[in-house]
């Protein structure tokens, strides 16, 4: 029996277009044009063509008694996601011959992830099923409870405002002019996550992974080394080891992922990450380095609108939340210490759309106060707090007050 003609016939037979639809014309190989008419036939009539159209149409013969249109397909999806799978490795086996080892790898995670979102079920929940609901409720609760719910930094201006911490799917973001903090804030929150249990995987496009190394390291120190000096190598490595060894026991990794300058890091490339550290939350820093998996190269604008869409899809197909620094453009170029407003993402504000919070960091020239605003918060109010920072030694104190009646 053609799996393609019997899910067809299925569906005139059960009239269940919502399982027809889980699929693309693509799965239905060479019967896609007969899947698109059916598609358009319903939007335009509101009801499904009589077997006899579509015989005549496409010289096909309609089955009777196949079975229902979810089973069939469903098969038809397993039997396209393996003739992909075997393309997929055919097509790395010949760039593999050819010595294009980085072509093989960047191509090969590229068609996995369109593949997994071909494999994605579409979810729905019905809301009147208070049973369903109830039970999502204890479970919620039951996580909370264990701390194992969503990611929290103990900081109480982040933690206060997100009833639940950084959950699964959320794309957030943290805005900011250059050297303002935006990238040690987001090391913090990476390390405080690590503290309280959480796998956290870093991603550095901007810097090389030794360099935020030394950061993790000064930040979880909190004072006990000198940033400056663990980059040159001036300290007395027997205590470093000690003290390392003891901070670190029992401890999960904290993998930190970095770019070379040929290399092209997409969500693809992430959904790879993800896949073999599983994480429970992601840093990006910066988004502006990343590269969209579909287009947009030529055009900054169209490439971050794009990523945008590509990075908030990932979060929610994984359920690892994601979190990434981006730049500011400046209203007033001579105004570079203020806190940017969430329309002053650089480049495209779908980036702004797209997140569910956004804090935002601001800093005057050579000041330890870095004032952090949130500027967008789905789950939540919007407020300030400031921190006073002690750079090079990975101390920063929270305080409670507004940044522009900080003491500068």
């Amino acid at each position: 029996m053609n799996k393609e003609i019997a899910a067809i016939s299925a569906l005139l037979q059960d009239r269940d277009m919502a399982s027809f639809l889980q699929v693309t014309p693509e799965v239905f190989d060479a019967y896609g044009d007969v899947y698109t008419f059916l598609i358009d036939y319903y939007h335009k009539n509101k009801d499904f063509p009589p077997a006899t159209i579509i015989e005549d149409k496409f010289a096909i013969k309609v089955i009777t008694d196949v079975g229902s249109t979810k089973h069939h397909v469903e098969d038809l999806r397993n039997l396209y996601m393996r003739r992909q799978v075997r393309e997929i490795l055919r097509d790395t086996s010949e760039k593999l011959q050819d010595g294009q080892l980085a072509s093989a790898i960047n191509s090969m995670i590229a068609a996995s992830s369109v593949l997994k979102g071909t494999a994605a079920d579409i979810k729905d929940v019905d809301a009147t099923d208070i049973d369903d609901a109830v039970a999502h409720i204890e479970r919620v609760k039951h996580l909370n409870g264990r701390g194992a719910y969503g990611v929290q930094f103990g900081i109480p201006g982040i933690d206060d405002f997100l009833p639940s911490g950084v959950v699964p799917g959320m794309l957030g973001l943290i805005l900011g002019y250059p050297g303002r903090g935006k990238s040690f804030l987001t090391t913090l929150m990476s390390v405080k996550a690590w503290d309280m249990g959480k796998k956290v995987l870093y991603v550095s496009l901007e810097m090389n992974e030794s360099e935020v190394r030394a950061r993790v390291y000064t930040v979880a120190g909190e004072g006990e080394w000198s940033l400056r000096k663990l980059q040159r190598g001036d300290v007395n490595v027997d205590e470093f080891k000690s003290w390392a060894l003891e901070r670190f026991d029992g401890k999960n990794i904290f993998p930190i992922i970095s770019n070379d300058s040929y290399a092209r890091f997409s969500p693809a490339a992430l959904r790879g990450k993800i896949e073999e550290y599983s994480p429970d939350i992601v840093f990006i820093d910066y988004l502006q380095l990343m590269a969209p998996d579909n287009g947009g190269d030529s055009n900054e604008t169209v490439k971050l609108k794009n990523l945008s869409t590509e990075l908030k899809l990932l979060a929610m197909s994984t359920g690892v939340p994601i979190l990434g620094v981006v730049s500011a453009t400046p209203s007033d170029a001579t105004d570079m210490n203020s806190i940017p407003e969430l329309g002053q993402v650089a480049w495209s504000k779908q980036l702004a759309y797209d997140c569910d919070f956004m804090l935002a960091v601001g800093r005057q020239d050579n000041s330890p106060i870095m004032g952090v605003a949130w500027r967008k918060n789905r789950n939540g109010p919007l407020t300030d707090f400031v921190l006073d920072c002690d750079f090079d030694a990975g101390i920063f104190k929270y305080e409670e007050m507004d940044f522009d009646d900080a003491v500068i």
